[in-house]
């Protein structure tokens, strides 16, 4: 008996469903907020308590630096400022004394006018000697002069004073600077992170700028791989359309999803 022939096939349930393509990437793990600190002042390095690879907290003295020269600056700058408060306070006491002063030291003179006027006629009337004229124009001249000197320190006063308010402020501004390099004898973590590197030890004499250790953000980690050429106008026409490329990475057992942000 002719049969029809037979072919053995197998069958599968179609669905239907959005797909992207997918490419297999190699990449490193880095963090952006990777940070050198460096010192501030010079000093000897009295503490290093942290050690290569140790999680520290932001907030958490990393270095203590010997404070004592800074503090002796920052007493020196507050000397400074103290002293220039004590000028402003003399030269308005000054200024006071000189308004007060200035009627009375124009009453003097006042009153040696007088008296040259009365040796004049005196000396008219041939009833006094040329000498007595003479001591009494001396004194009218020399009241004069310190009249003059008077109203002179009165009109120099608010230039004086603003001269001493500038030095009063060069020398608050230099005060400041000092006691923010005193605080910073003590290095402290911006951010919590993982310490890369240690540079130096306790005894060390470090200076200023000089590097000091190193640490990374380990909250602002991300992943940076190379894409090959061929795939980048891809990229860039789903970046235009707005679409989200994303990304798996399995690392100590533990996956994660991850996101193109640049």
């Amino acid at each position: 008996e002719i049969t029809e022939k037979e072919w053995l096939v197998s069958s599968e349930q179609i669905q239907f469903k959005s797909a992207s393509p997918q490419i297999t990437l190699l990449g490193h793990v880095e963090s952006p907020f990777d940070s050198m600190l460096s010192a501030a002042i010079s000093a000897d390095v009295l503490s290093v308590p942290v050690r290569d690879g140790q999680t520290v907290s932001k907030g958490q003295v990393l270095i203590t630096l010997d404070a004592r020269e800074i503090n002796l600056t920052v007493a020196q700058r507050q000397a400074d400022v103290n002293e220039l408060k004590a000028q402003i306070t003399s030269e308005n006491n000054r200024f006071e004394t000189d308004k007060a002063s200035l009627n009375e030291e124009q009453r003097l003179l006042d009153i040696a006018i007088q008296g040259v006027k009365r040796q004049a006629k005196l000396k008219a009337s041939k009833l006094v000697a040329q000498e007595r004229y003479d001591n009494a124009e001396s004194q009218r001249a020399q009241q004069a002069l310190s009249l003059n000197a008077r109203k002179l320190n009165i009109a120099d006063h608010p230039s004086r004073l603003n001269q001493l308010k500038a030095r009063l402020t060069r020398a608050e501004t230099s005060l400041s600077d000092a006691i923010i390099d005193a605080e910073r004898a003590q290095v402290i973590a911006p951010f919590d992170g993982v310490i890369t590197s240690v540079d130096i030890a306790p005894g060390e004499r470090v200076q200023i700028g000089q590097s000091l250790l190193s640490l990374y953000d380990r909250e602002n980690m991300e992943i940076r791989a190379q894409v090959p050429n061929r795939y980048v106008s891809l990229i860039n026409s789903a970046l235009a359309k707005k679409a989200f490329i994303q990304a798996i990475t399995t690392s100590y057992g533990k996956t994660s999803q991850l996101q193109l942000k640049r």
